[in-house]
């Protein structure tokens, strides 16, 4: 009986890794499709979802707020 759980334990966490696998090749050929069709470097750029980062997080934005600072970095 544990070696059946056990055997279960393994093919589930196989299935976890080939789901994984299958959502990051998905978006990984979405992406080449997108290279591949565009005509030019800066079209291509224009068609990536790009955010800029921030480079304070949401807490200390919050804490600055709270204590004056405006959301500036300390």
């Amino acid at each position: 009986m544990a070696l059946i759980n056990v055997l279960l334990c393994i093919i589930l966490i196989q299935f976890a890794i080939i789901v994984f696998q299958v959502v990051l090749y998905r978006a990984e050929r979405k992406d080449l499709y997108n290279r591949i069709m565009c005509g030019s470097i800066q079209e291509y750029m224009n068609t990536i979802d790009r955010k800029p980062l921030s480079y304070i997080s949401k807490h200390r934005k919050v804490i600055n707020k709270w204590r004056g600072k405006g959301g500036g970095i300390e």
